[in-house]
């Protein structure tokens, strides 16, 4: 069928399948291309053909895509879950292709017969990672006698026989893994080589020394990069001869019998640095005893460097001498030598909030506040119900100018610990009156009152606020509460004329013109300058 003859995705669809079938995979990949460009009700088939062309011409990202679009466009064709989860095996994104084909069976259980060997293979390879050996060994078995012939299943097999010491069943596999592996050498040699290491590995195991000897030869002639595995089994000896120490007591000997075997092969850190932490910490707690608390905290930081999990076991007598000798450095007024110190003792043991609020009495004392916020804002949060920690961190807020934090803060210590009211009133007063002389200048006079009626409650001895609130007053015309905190104001402060002027204003209004005298004649006694406004209030017939 010519060019001429196509009109629809429909005809580019078939023809792609008749290309296909013959094995014409350009052609057909072009053929699918333009039925996708067009579009029809089986967009979804369409993407599942071309993922084909791509599958068998080896482009698996391009075949991985299109099977995805096959799925969106139709997502009950076991078919296209299938073949989403063959190419998810090649790319050994095997939890995917578990998925696919657990969902390819869900849609049509007949689909079984096709994949079981490959499912069993994948299936196998799941249990494995979650640590099911045995049931990862029976898929495998069950893989291989539905006629599998696939190297990494005979290995994988083989690795979880080596690792229950069925030294037979490991070698029959990797032997079998080598034969069908073998073949592809030119492009599998390092894995053909690891196949030969593994059996010799096996006889290794055996004491078949000779068998052993000739199979490294092997491994090594096909990849001598695998000169350095080869030496594990050194690497085990250092390995067990440090648990020999270690259950001796001999840190010493332990840490470095460790250390070599860890030198020699990496992969075995995991394994061994559990018990190198241990050894490390061990040690410390030795140095510890002797004083010896410098060596101690080194220890102390490498056994939580490879173990973050021991920080609950490390003895907090180390972190308690750090504070403890930033204490004495912060009575001498030796400051930066008590942050040292604290920060150590943080390091060692984080959760204790009392070290954090000595730390930040020392940045406090040397005018850090930030610096000494973050470590109040620390202990508060460690422990929130600490009224002493929540006062310290207001006054910093205070010394900030963040009265509205402070405030907050404040309050709250007192709601925990009414008795330390004498300490903590003086500030939170202050800090009302800052912020209701902000609205009073901003001319909210009704929340200037609320804010100075909350100092009132604290301390009646502010003179200057009494003068501001009936200030407020004033404006308002409510003359005689004005006359009224005036007068507190000047009993409290007798020597201030602005006190007396604005009385004098207020009785004024009031038409109490006798006061009003009185009150300018002290005001321009305290203050001569007053007489050129005031004057004229005072002579005879000026009222």
């Amino acid at each position: 069928m010519g060019d001429s003859s196509v009109r629809s995705a429909t005809d580019y669809f078939e023809r792609g399948i008749s290309n296909f079938e013959q094995k014409n995979y350009y052609q057909a990949l072009e053929d699918f291309t333009k039925a996708i460009e067009l579009k029809n009700a089986e967009l979804g088939a369409m993407y599942h053909q071309r993922g084909k062309v791509h599958h068998l011409r080896e482009n698996y990202e391009a075949a991985l895509d299109d099977y995805e679009k096959a799925i969106a466009c139709d997502s009950t064709k076991a078919e296209y879950y299938m073949a989403l989860g063959e190419i998810q095996c090649i790319k050994k994104n095997y939890s995917a292709a578990l998925a696919n084909f657990n969902k390819a069976l869900e849609l049509d259980p007949n689909k079984a017969a096709e994949l079981n060997a490959e499912y069993y293979f994948v299936r196998g390879i799941s249990y494995q990672s979650q640590g099911d050996w045995y049931v990862a060994i029976v898929d495998y078995s069950r893989a291989i006698d539905l006629g599998l012939k696939n190297a990494e299943c005979y290995s994988k097999r083989g690795e979880l026989y080596f690792g229950h010491k069925n030294f037979d069943g490991a070698i029959a596999d990797f032997t079998r893994a080598v034969e069908i592996e073998a073949a592809y050498a030119w492009e599998i040699k390092p894995k053909l080589a690891e196949c030969y290491r593994r059996r010799a590995d096996g006889y290794l195991s055996n004491g078949n020394y000779g068998s052993a000897q000739k199979e490294y030869a092997k491994a090594l002639e096909l990849d001598a990069n695998l000169f350095a595995k080869i030496n594990l089994k050194l690497a085990e000896c250092y390995r067990r001869r440090g648990d020999e120490d270690f259950n001796r007591g001999d840190y010493d000997a332990a840490l470095e019998n460790y250390t070599r075997a860890i030198k020699l092969d990496p992969s075995l850190s995991a394994k061994i640095n559990p018990k190198l932490a241990e050894c490390y910490r061990r040690r410390a707690d030795d140095y510890l005893s002797r004083g010896n608390y410098d060596a101690a905290q080194k220890d102390y930081a490498k056994a939580l460097e490879l173990n973050p999990e021991l920080a609950k076991k490390i003895s907090p007598m180390l972190a308690d001498f750090y504070h403890k000798r930033g204490s004495e450095y912060f009575l001498q007024k030796n400051y930066d030598a008590a942050i040292e110190e604290y920060t150590r003792a943080i390091e060692i043991n984080p959760t204790n909030a009392g070290y954090y609020v000595s730390s930040g009495d020392a940045y406090c004392a040397l005018g850090e506040y930030e610096l000494a916020l973050a470590d109040y804002t620390e202990a508060v949060g460690l422990e929130p119900k600490n009224a002493v920690y929540l006062k310290k961190r207001g006054e910093v807020y205070y010394a900030q100018e963040n009265y509205d934090a402070a405030t907050a803060d404040f309050l709250k210590a007192l709601e925990l610990s009414p008795e330390l009211a004498a300490e903590i009133n003086p500030a939170l007063a202050n800090c009302y009156t800052w912020r209701g002389n902000t609205y009073f200048d901003y001319g909210n006079f009704n929340a200037a009152l609320k804010l100075y009626a909350k100092v009132f409650e604290l301390d009646s001895t502010n003179a200057e606020l009494y003068f501001r609130r009936g200030n407020i007053h004033l404006i308002q015309k409510s003359y005689s509460a004005a006359v009224a905190d005036y007068t507190s104001a000047i009993e409290l402060d007798m020597m201030n004329a602005e006190y007396y002027k604005n009385r004098g204003d207020a009785y004024y209004a009031l038409k109490n013109f006798d006061a009003a005298v009185s009150d300018y004649s002290d005001a321009i006694e305290l203050e001569p300058k007053l007489a050129k406004t005031l004057l004229k209030y005072i002579l005879p017939g000026k009222k």
